[in-house]
Parts: structure tokens; C-alpha cells; sequence
């Protein structure tokens, strides 16, 4: 996928978990990696992206308390880069500029697939937490959402995440939805 409206756009900022560089997915995207590490990386845009990964399905009767630590350590790592976003805007502001924050999220775990007890426990936290900080960062000019993706691969659902995030992006008052850009009996609706 191309982006040739790039250098028109408001610089956005993909950023992964626990050290991951999407480098490859930004481009297929048409945005910036960036690194929550580097406060650089997101005082300067407009929008922040953080990718998570919930951990591969499995039947829930053969999980141990390694695979819950790892759902826990995935969420904790979440909510510090929604941390590390929030606090690097709020102190690198200029102005009473309007700054977005995206979370990019697989869709399936969030419908229910098989076996998928642990990427659904993590990514229902991921959202129930999300909807619960747009309310706290609106108050600073700051929207939070959520997009639940099916295949990343597929020119068509990339074309339709990069639009997407880019209403987030310009959207000033849009904030707090969940929007599943696959197929499936949630495809296109935005609800809170």
C-alpha cells in the first residue's frame, strides 16, 4: 500500500510492546515507527499507535501460570505505554494542540475464536481500560480508540486501518470507540 497523501498528514507514531519495532507494519501502514522509549518519538506527532499482541490461542484447560503472567505482563506493558504516551504529551505539548492515541488490536480475540481464552481475557482488558482512559485524557485534549483488525496482510483492511486512524487522527472529539475493521457481525460499526 502507497500513502501518497504522507507529507500532508500529521506525523503518527506506531509503536509496539515490550521493545517490538513494527517497522515492517508502519510502512504497509503509511506511518512513522517510533518508540515509546524515545519521548521524541511522540511529543512531535499528533497521533500514537500502540500495537499489542495478545499471546497464540490455546485450550484454556492446558495454560499454567507462565501463560497467565504472560497475558499479565502484556497488559501492564500496555498500560505503561499508554502512560508513557499520555505523559509525553501532556509535558511536550505546544499549545492547546489536539493529540490522539490509537490502539491496534487483532479483531478475533475479541469475537470469541476458539481456544482463545487468554488473548480474549487480554484484549477485553485492553479495551475495558482504553473506554475507561478516553474519558480521563478527553479532559486534556487527548482522544483514545480502538481499532480491532482481522488481517493485516490484506491490502484492503491496511487502506481501510490507515483511513481510519486517520479520522482518529483529525477527529477532535471522537473518542472512547472500538471499531472492527474485518469481517464479522461487528465489521465498520463504531460503539463505545
Amino acid at each position: 500500500m502507497t500513502n501518497t497523501t504522507r507529507s500532508t498528514r500529521p506525523a503518527t507514531a506506531l509503536v509496539g510492546l515490550e521493545g517490538e519495532h513494527p517497522a515492517a507494519l508502519a510502512t504497509r501502514l503509511g506511518l512513522e515507527a517510533g518508540s515509546l522509549a524515545n519521548v521524541a518519538d511522540i511529543d512531535a506527532r499528533h497521533q500514537t499507535v500502540i500495537l499489542v499482541r495478545p499471546p497464540a490461542p490455546q485450550p484454556f484447560s492446558s495454560t499454567n501460570d507462565h501463560d497467565l503472567e504472560a497475558v499479565e505482563a502484556t497488559f501492564f506493558a500496555f498500560v505503561h505505554a499508554l502512560q508513557r504516551a499520555t505523559i509525553a504529551v501532556r509535558e511536550n505539548r505546544e499549545g492547546e494542540s489536539h493529540h490522539s492515541i490509537a490502539i491496534l488490536i487483532p479483531s478475533d480475540a475479541a469475537l470469541g475464536t476458539r481456544d482463545s481464552v487468554l488473548p480474549s481475557m487480554l484484549v477485553g482488558a485492553v479495551l475495558s481500560f482504553t473506554r475507561t482512559m478516553a474519558i480521563e485524557l478527553k479532559k486534556d485534549a487527548i482522544t483514545a480508540n480502538s481499532v480491532l483488525y482481522g488481517n493485516l496482510d490484506d491490502d484492503a483492511e491496511a487502506s481501510t486501518i490507515s483511513t481510519l486512524l486517520e479520522t482518529y487522527r483529525t477527529a477532535t472529539t471522537l473518542t472512547g470507540q472500538e471499531t472492527y475493521t474485518s469481517s464479522g457481525p461487528n465489521l465498520g460499526r463504531i460503539k463505545p
